[in-house]
């Protein structure tokens, strides 16, 4: 399909101009409510609302201070020119509860933008002889518009593009300031290189098959001088700040708990020498040692080392220990020792490949029985380094410390002369940021023959990249190499001939921040502005994949503790909530010989069994993500075109937690609840209109009334309260529909003749109306111009539903304290609304205290590890302990007599 022939066959974005939509149906500007919520009157109400609630969200009120703040955010997507059902998913459902929030009377940003570098641009390029930035430019055109056409309240005047120069140049004052903090160097290194797409990847973007996470192709090792960011610096802060998460981080918090592994030392560089020359390489080696190294004798490096090259050995290749002609000299103690290719080391822990983590050794003799060995073979010299006593000897200023004091002393004289000295795990590796391709943020440095590597100047960010022609697109080396103009460039500290860097930055650095521009996103002096940022991060809800657990979310918490450091923010965590979103599968057919997947519409029921229509093969169903290559795909625009966009979303948002994979199916029980919804009002209207002309309720219709009333009330805070918490808690929309969906049968039992002027049924079902917009907003807003038209309830108005509040749970209402221990619910103790409101954490351990007094006393035998008292409003107060679990008994040995009985038994 055509990039953007999805938008031009959209009967509904055709129908969103304003000189389309005809007044027919409109309530607004007709005064009448359809009777029926047909096809035609659905088609035209939501052509209606759609454009209607977007300029509603364009003239929302000002920021001010006075209102609480709320941050909902969607991960933003790679421009590929169509949607598909898990962009529907992710969207509808941050719409639905950034419109919830809104509601609340919160101040709300959410916003959108796109990750727009990235190979398959380029790889247009290349196929279509169409230029990156036209590709992805229309993409971000089509795409807009069909995010548009869902009516999703984003705030585009927020909007961004990472492949827009006034975007990326931030992005280049960012590597730079890491740049500034050494936290940024460039290396040869062992790299994996994609032999397909033709760039280097990261080790987050090669599955444990070792293939690439984009093209598939089995991913090769390779030596390349690349660009990396020190993310081993940030190893510890890393690993602790997981503890501080919420729970929804579990899953995430695992995975990367794992990844970064246990801090236990530190990488200490060294320089290099060979023929008494400084090489430009530089050595890391770790250890979990520091304080002894002025007892270094000699640096063991594994095979695997960029080092292990012919050309350093020192005499003819063999053995297992070979000398090398580099040395490496130590910053620290200024002592130069030799360098040996060591095959016979261990060299520590394994990745899945069997390979160590680790390349490298320190020889340290005074306390390792195999290094004195080696000494003793190659006539090594030493010194004794840790006395008897356990304090330094012959160690400089650390003399007469303990290892402990000598070890916190030397960590902080590395990282004084910026050759490490940061506590972290020897499984982590640093991040590899460079990529051989064009489209992308170009790195920011200049080399040059006099200077060395330096960075561009601040005020000549940004370095943008040079307009090509098509054919200087293609498969090898970076294409911004054939833009010798632009390559050449004068160095910014001697002004002699330099070249700029040709590799740009992996797309996961432009998106390791979009999050903090979209908060500031015309500021042209900072990337944000501190001040201006500080009410809304950490991001209090963050909406995406739990795929992306090692590659963005890793990469983003790196940058905001960085910030941190900088003291750009004030905490340093991006993120506070997560939903980690399940996916979309589709019914998905294959042959049961061959494997070949089958089109649904291909597939034939016979005799009760599967099979292909047109050999009679036998065909497997099974339920696989979406994707074309599975045939199992469906464009969410045809299901708008069929069914609307209120159903679209509804559907998307019911039935299943959004954490859990979704089965798309066409529920036609959807659309049946939406029609008695629309009822209601019709009912209402016309009730209310035959009470105006004096027709009222026979006395038979009000035996009983008052228990109506009351059961009506309690749905109604029913609902309120549970819908509320779900929306809040656990972001669970669809248990929150299923609250709404019985207050609608609630409704229904209703007398009718009692309804048009009942105040309780009247505020039941305009807080239905209030609480259904999140999800299905046109048709909410279409009922509720035709339900506001005749309510005379003093907490409604007349204005559109986007501007009422929350309904609210009545006072009087039950809202119990409940207790959970370990997690576990464990006492529920009754109270009214009020009485909640006004408890504090000494009156509920009281009332526990009083009316559970035995268990109070099991729970607080046990030491208690934390006790949280929290108000969740409008739901219940929470006394939440946790206490450490008591220990199983020892079991006790047995005697010679109960084995004997044993035995007999």
């Amino acid at each position: 399909m055509n990039m953007l022939a999805w938008c031009r066959r959209s009967s509904l974005l055709s129908r969103i101009n304003v000189s389309y939509c005809p007044a027919r149906f409109i309530f607004e500007q007709t005064g009448q409510l359809e009777e029926k919520y047909s096809r035609q009157v659905r088609e035209q109400i939501e052509s209606h609302w759609v454009r209607r609630l977007e300029e509603l969200h364009v003239k929302r009120s000002p920021s001010t201070e006075s209102k609480e703040k709320y941050y909902v955010l969607s991960m933003f997507p790679y421009p590929s020119g169509e949607l598909h059902m898990g962009h529907v998913r992710v969207y509808t459902l941050s719409d639905a509860l950034a419109r919830f929030r809104r509601l609340q009377g919160k101040e709300v940003i959410h916003p959108m933008g796109w990750d727009a570098f990235g190979l398959p641009a380029e790889n247009a390029a290349i196929q279509r002889a169409v230029l990156p930035d036209q590709w992805t430019e229309a993409n971000i055109q089509s795409m807009k518009k069909q995010i548009q056409s869902l009516c999703c309240s984003f705030d585009w005047e927020r909007e961004i593009r990472t492949c827009d120069p006034s975007y990326y140049k931030w992005t280049q004052y960012i590597f730079l300031r890491l740049h500034e903090k050494n936290l940024v160097y460039q290396k040869e290194a062992m790299v994996n290189w994609d032999p397909v797409d033709e760039t280097v990847l990261a080790d987050e973007q090669i599955d444990v098959n070792g293939r690439s996470w984009r093209s598939g192709a089995k991913v090769q090792k390779k030596y390349l001088r690349q660009w990396f960011i020190r993310t081993r610096s940030f190893a510890q802060e890393l690993l602790e700040g997981l503890r501080n998460l919420p729970h929804d981080w579990d899953e995430v918090a695992a995975i990367q708990r794992n990844w970064i592994g246990q801090c236990s030392g530190s990488f200490i560089e060294f320089d290099l020498k060979m023929d008494n020359r400084l090489m430009k390489e530089k050595l890391a080696v770790f250890t979990s040692e520091p304080e002894v190294l002025h007892g270094l004798s000699h640096i063991n490096i594994a095979p695997i080392s960029p080092l292990n090259k012919e050309a350093y050995y020192k005499g003819a290749a063999g053995g297992k220990v070979i000398p090398l002609k580099i040395s490496a000299v130590s910053r620290v103690t200024q002592a130069e020792v030799p360098v040996f290719l060591n095959a016979e080391v261990d060299y520590g822990a394994m990745d899945y490949q069997n390979k160590p983590y680790l390349d490298s050794k320190l020889g340290v003799p005074s306390i390792d029985v195999a290094d004195q060995k080696m000494a003793a073979v190659f006539g090594l010299p030493y010194c004794r380094v840790v006395g008897d006593d356990g304090r330094m000897l012959n160690s400089g200023e650390l003399n007469g410390l303990d290892r402990e004091e000598a070890r916190r002393v030397m960590l902080a004289r590395c990282k004084e002369l910026r050759v490490g000295g940061d506590w972290t795990s020897p499984k982590l590796n640093d991040w590899c940021v460079s990529r051989q391709r064009y489209w992308g943020t170009p790195i920011p440095m200049i080399h040059c023959d006099s200077c060395g590597t330096v960075p561009a100047p601040y005020d000549q960010l940004p370095v943008v990249l040079p307009k090509l022609q098509p054919d200087q697109f293609q498969k090898g080396p970076s294409p911004l190499r054939q833009a010798a103009e632009w390559v050449k460039t004068a160095c910014p500290r001697c002004g002699g001939p330099a070249h700029r860097e040709t590799d740009t930055m992996d797309t996961f650095v432009d998106s390791s921040w979009y999050f903090m521009r979209y908060l500031d996103p015309n500021n042209d002096r900072l990337p944000f502005d501190p001040a201006l940022v500080e009410p809304w991060v950490p991001v209090h809800l963050y909406i995406g994949g739990v795929e992306h657990a090692l590659t963005h979310l890793f990469s983003a918490r790196l940058f905001q503790y960085f910030f941190y450091r900088e003291n750009m923010v004030s905490k340093p965590e991006p993120f506070h909530r997560f939903v980690t979103m399940g996916m979309v599968k589709g019914e998905t057919f294959r042959e049961q010989k061959t494997g070949q997947y089958v089109l649904a519409q291909d597939v034939e029921k016979k005799d009760g069994v599967l099979v292909t229509k047109s050999s009679g093969e036998g065909v497997t169903k099974t339920w696989e993500k979406m994707s074309k290559s599975k045939m199992n795909g469906i464009s969410p625009q045809s299901i708008v075109d069929e069914y609307g966009v209120d159903f679209t979303r509804l559907t998307m948002l019911s039935y299943v937690a959004p954490t859990s994979d979704r089965h798309f199916e066409i529920e036609k029980a959807a659309l049946r609840w939406m029609n008695q919804v629309w009822q209601l009002v019709v009912a209402f209207r016309k009730a209310r209109e035959l009470a105006g002309r004096g027709t009222t309720a026979t006395s038979q219709s009000k035996t009983g009334l008052k228990e109506k009333e009351a059961a009506l009330n309690d749905a109604r805070n029913r609902c309120v309260r549970n819908v509320t918490y779900t929306f809040t808690e656990g972001f669970t929309v669809n248990a929150g529909i299923v609250q709404i969906q019985h207050l609608t049968k609630a409704l229904k039992k209703f007398p009718p003749e009692l309804s048009p002027m009942n105040l309780e049924y009247e505020r039941a079902l305009g807080d239905l109306l209030i609480m259904i917009f999140p999800t299905v907003p046109c048709m909410a807003a279409e009922l509720w111009s035709a339900f506001s038209a005749v309510t005379t309830q003093p907490g409604f108005t007349k204005e559109p539903v986007v501007c009422q509040r929350w309904p609210q749970v009545d006072k009087e209402y039950h809202m119990p304290l409940l207790v959970t221990v370990n997690g576990h619910e464990a006492a529920n103790i009754a109270m009214t609304g009020v009485e909640a409101e006004k408890l504090t954490m000494d009156d509920a351990i009281g009332l526990v205290k009083s009316k559970y007094a035995e268990k109070w006393q099991r729970w607080s035998s046990l030491p208690i590890i934390s006790m949280q008292f929290k108000l969740h409003a409008g739901h219940h107060v929470e006394l939440a302990l946790e206490v450490e679990k008591p220990k199983k008994p020892t079991a006790q040995p047995e005697s010679e007599e109960q084995s004997e009985k044993k035995e007999e038994r």
